[in-house]
């Protein structure tokens, strides 16, 4: 089957739902399957196949309260459809845009972490809790599995693009194409806020500072 997103049928400029549909390659069987309650992209099979995985978020009733929702993972039974079920909590993670990657009784999806991005373990059975897989100052922009080697591509303050591979949480470097950067230059540290609004609640972010020139520009 293929599979492809699009808005729901009641109105695609009014609302931010989605919704998954399957369709067979010679174009017959064309089916809605999940039901116009989310707004839903990006679906992968499970490994076992009949579980639909996907990203999402909950607009609400009428579809347009989108602001401040998280994107998490969600699952739908392909043959029965329906309404999709939260497998990451609703404010603890927030998934970043790339492929769902189905790992055996899990998923691997990548989650914004206090401006870094990591790799999180999701049980499909929700038997546990999701486990991270990598730790540390850096942001994955992708990952892949082969065999037991978990390779991701990644950013750090001191490269704009490097591969490696996470082994027991950590992430070890395969390559060092950064090593022109650092030699020529010396990469500015970023320091990371942690204010708080007038409510109490923390406001995360982080005080970059890059030189243009001979000019040295900081931004939050």
């Amino acid at each position: 089957r293929s599979l492809f997103r699009s808005c729901s049928r009641r109105s695609c400029r009014a609302e931010t739902n989605s919704d998954l549909w399957a369709i067979r390659p010679d174009g017959t069987d064309l089916r809605q399957v999940s039901d116009s309650s989310l707004s839903l992209e990006a679906p992968a099979f499970s490994a076992d196949g009949p579980t639909l995985l996907m990203r999402g978020f909950d607009a609400g009733p009428d579809g347009g309260q989108w602001v401040g929702s998280q994107v998490g993972l969600y699952a739908v039974d392909f043959v029965t459809g329906g309404r999709p079920h939260r497998l990451t909590d609703a404010e603890e993670f927030q998934l970043a845009e790339f492929p769902i990657v189905a790992d055996g009784s899990r998923a691997l999806v990548l989650v914004e972490r206090r401006g870094a991005v990591d790799v999180l373990a999701v049980p499909l059975d929700e038997s546990s809790a999701p486990t991270w897989l990598s730790e540390g100052h850096h942001m994955i922009a992708g990952l892949a599995l082969g065999g037991d080697a978990l390779v991701v591509s990644y950013k750090d303050p001191g490269t704009f693009g490097e591969l490696g591979v996470v082994r027991d949480g950590a992430l070890h470097s395969l390559t060092d194409f950064g090593s022109g950067l650092r030699n020529s230059a010396t990469p500015l540290p970023m320091i990371e806020l942690t204010p708080a609004a007038e409510d109490g609640h923390q406001l995360h972010g982080r005080s970059e500072e890059r030189r243009v020139g001979k000019e040295c520009r900081s931004r939050w």
